[in-house]
């Protein structure tokens, strides 16, 4: 599947250069776990789950490449001709941008890699649902990031810095306000919703705790780091990558001895908060810009009211079945959230970017 799945990445990348969101959202985000959602129950039956398995993973990077492609052509269509060779300053400026994704995978599998060698397979087991539980908060942080990058570099040519700034706390507000809640609730529930996975991996919800709140370290850099990137920078993320490689390589080997799971995930909390703390420092030495302003305590206390208030709740409901308490903490969580977010009220161009959302949820529906 791997050929379909570098067609799909790079093609659905294309289609984000063109500030087409839709197509990139599409072709290797939602297309894919779809098709694995019907393909696999069809096939089980037929070639068993382990073949079945390997068949809807292949078969859902054939859609996604297929559908990505598909998108590209009626954004630019195919004409027969010379392509010319990539210019010498492009590929200086791609080059260590194709480095940085790598330490960026090494460092995604590194803890995991590292718990296999150090401890045995069956940590390693019980790690897995937890550390993909938790990743599932970068969903929010990815989406911003496709918004993000084109808009940045369009700025940057016409020297716009001032709109770059705005820009930055804008979506790094938005950002913290959907991960901090998220981690929130994970951190509430964390022994409920690894329960999911069966009684055995009860053993680390408390390394599910520490994994989102990784995640809401992340998110708080993140913008930073595209904002870097897209003004010229590319080296500085390869730079920065190699180092937080390098931190969560030593902490792990320093902690998972000593603490198994949790000492994986003290080490990728550590290597991610030296990853947001170089974006951040970075950012401000060379654009004097930083992505904070006061109204991130908005979603910082109606999350801390959502906590409070499902706190309570739990006296009654935590005994409940599992997925019973998970649907009405939820409920209550979010039903919390948006209401305390209201009374807060929301600034002019929060308001704006919801308005927005909403026609292009209307016009969708029409």
């Amino acid at each position: 599947m791997i050929p379909f799945m570098v067609v799909a990445q790079i093609t659905a990348g294309a289609s984000q250069a063109f500030k087409v969101l839709k197509h990139p959202a599409l072709a290797p985000t939602f297309f894919p776990p779809i098709f694995l959602c019907l393909a696999f129950p069809m096939l089980v039956w037929w070639a068993g789950p382990l073949w079945s398995i390997a068949a809807a993973f292949v078969g859902s990077q054939v859609v996604s490449a297929a559908a990505a492609v598909f998108f590209l052509t009626r954004l630019v269509p195919v004409h027969r001709k010379t392509v010319k060779p990539p210019e010498a300053g492009l590929l200086r400026f791609s080059i260590p941008l194709v480095l940085a994704a790598v330490m960026i995978m090494l460092i995604h599998w590194s803890d995991i890699i590292m718990l296999g060698i150090l401890t045995d397979s069956q940590t390693t087991g019980l790690y897995q649902p937890a550390v993909r539980t938790a990743g599932m908060m970068a969903l929010f942080t990815s989406a911003f990031s496709a918004i993000l990058a084109p808009i940045v570099s369009d700025l940057d040519a016409r020297n716009e810095r001032a709109r770059i700034r705005d820009l930055l706390r804008l979506v790094g507000r938005w950002n913290f306000a959907i991960t901090w809640p998220a981690f929130l609730f994970l951190f509430l529930y964390a022994s409920k919703v690894i329960l999911v996975f069966g009684a055995d991996f009860l053993a680390v919800w408390k390394v599910l705790q520490v994994l989102a709140l990784a995640q809401v370290v992340l998110s708080l850099g993140t913008s930073s780091a595209l904002a870097l990137v897209m003004t010229g920078y590319p080296k500085t993320a390869l730079a920065n990558n190699t180092i937080t490689l390098v931190v969560n390589v030593l902490a792990n080997l320093y902690l998972i001895p000593r603490y198994g799971p949790m000492g994986a995930a003290l080490g990728t909390t550590a290597a991610i908060g030296t990853l947001t703390v170089l974006r951040l420092i970075e950012l401000w030495v060379l654009h004097r810009m930083h992505p904070f302003t006061w109204k991130y305590t908005k979603p910082l206390l109606a999350g801390v009211a959502a906590l409070a208030v499902c706190s309570l709740t739990n006296k009654v409901i935590f005994d409940w079945h599992t997925v019973a308490v998970l649907l009405v903490g939820a409920a209550v969580f979010v039903s919390v959230y948006v209401a305390s977010l209201y009374l807060l009220r929301l600034d002019e161009t929060d308001r704006e970017v919801l308005a927005a959302v909403r026609r292009k949820l209307e016009r969708g529906m029409l």
